[in-house]
């Protein structure tokens, strides 16, 4: 990433050189940040907040991501009203309990082309919540987090006086203000599909935690529509509201997260060992009964997607 990087600044950008950067920076997130943030690539806690920082390195924010993805996602994953990942409305419609406009009925056409988007939202919008430290209105971040804050902000400054200022500063050319667009528009859309689809298919099962269960819990519901509130484990939570894709080849692309499943229950795992977690998941899933759900290719997990977009887009039920 960094010699792409360098070469670009040296002999000018090109089309094809802004899709490669974009997707070498998709890839830095899912196999060194996401496991260092998570805390699984070291032992050493210096050395996975270090790591962490390419996060910061790429445009993002290591102390933002874990406020959003480790203490809000994983702890309450396709939980609505809890799960930011899963809040997205008006725009589109994730949860039955979230009311349905007439332009969710195309949702499953426009959301994941949107995920180009995304990426601009992370460099250029985010960086206002280290400022203010909180998390979209939700969390307030701790006081004792302002050195990370001040380390972010820096970091964040330096990202795009090197990655969007200096380039259009040597070459001020159309085709470097596209490249760079490109660049942040197929980070955004790699990292925004892999994230969609691992949580977000036909009988994925959702919670909310204001329709209580018997003991608190909350309801669950599958694409059906069909509730039904009963207690129920963090464990099968975990397994029930997300998607393993694929197998030991696209884990080893894509920093393991096409083993959803088993980051959710072990996400402190390097990713490394999901390949062989799994097999002991299925297993256990298999005795006890609980659903893993698993799809051989990501054509067929995509595919699924689209019908649980649509049928959320196009029914109350």
């Amino acid at each position: 990433t960094v010699a792409v990087e360098a070469y670009t600044l040296m002999y000018g950008r090109t089309l094809f050189l802004g899709v490669l950067l974009g997707w070498l920076l998709a890839l830095v997130n899912l196999n060194i940040q996401h496991d260092a943030n998570h805390g699984a690539i070291s032992r050493s806690g210096a050395i996975n907040k270090t790591l962490g920082l390419t996060l910061d390195w790429t445009g993002g924010s290591a102390l933002l991501w874990r406020v959003q993805h480790v203490l809000l996602h994983h702890a309450n994953t396709n939980m609505a009203g809890q799960d930011p990942d899963l809040e997205l409305a008006p725009l589109a419609r994730l949860h039955r309990w979230a009311k349905r406009l007439p332009h969710h009925g195309m949702q499953h056409v426009f959301l994941l082309p949107l995920t180009l988007l995304v990426a601009f939202k992370w460099v250029f919008i985010e960086i206002y919540g280290l400022v203010i430290m909180e998390y979209k209105g939700r969390v307030n971040i701790s006081s004792l987090a302002n050195k990370d804050r001040a380390m972010g902000i820096c970091l964040r400054l330096f990202f795009i006086a090197r990655f969007v200022i200096l380039p259009l500063v040597l070459r001020p050319t159309l085709v470097t203000a596209v490249s760079i667009a490109l660049t942040f528009m197929t980070a955004g859309g790699y990292l925004g599909l892999f994230f969609i689809i691992s949580h977000n298919f036909e009988g994925v099962t959702m919670y909310n935690a204001e329709v209580a269960g018997p003991k608190g819990i909350g309801a669950t519901i599958t694409t059906k529509g069909q509730p039904t509130a009963y207690e129920q484990s963090w464990v099968v939570r975990q397994i029930e509201s997300s998607s393993t894709v694929g197998g030991r080849w696209l884990g080893w692309l894509n920093g393991g997260l096409n083993y959803q499943i088993e980051h959710h229950l072990f996400p402190r795992v390097c990713h490394q060992h999901y390949h062989i977690v799994s097999h002991v998941v299925r297993s256990w899933c298999k005795a006890k009964g609980v659903k893993y759900n698993h799809f051989p290719t990501v054509q067929g997990n995509l595919a699924s997607t689209f019908s649980h977009l649509f049928a959320l887009g196009n029914s109350d039920e």
